[in-house]
């Protein structure tokens, strides 16, 4: 099975989805990082084959994350997403 890296805010929201993927037989590890600097020497020190990610999140995005991470990646939101993001203005 797949080495999923959880990113989110939500300590309820991380908690959440490492249980559910988990129970899928994946291996899970769920983790907020403090600023996008953080990013790159995690991903560096233990690989991953998924990123799940929060959207919004203080100090880092997803898309920030996407940008970083492995070929695969989904980037999800919990609350709103930003105006003109999606190129509607």
């Amino acid at each position: 099975m797949a080495r999923i890296l959880v990113i989110d805010d939500s300590n309820f929201m991380r908690r959440i989805e490492r249980q559910f993927l988990e129970s899928a037989g994946h291996e899970v590890e769920d983790w907020m990082p403090l600023s996008a600097m953080e990013i790159p020497e995690r991903l560096t020190k233990s690989p991953v084959d998924l990123i799940l990610a929060d959207f919004n999140m203080p100090g880092v995005n997803g898309m920030t994350v996407a940008k970083m991470g492995p070929s695969l990646f989904r980037v999800g939101n919990r609350g709103y997403w930003p105006a003109g993001i999606l190129g509607d203005g």
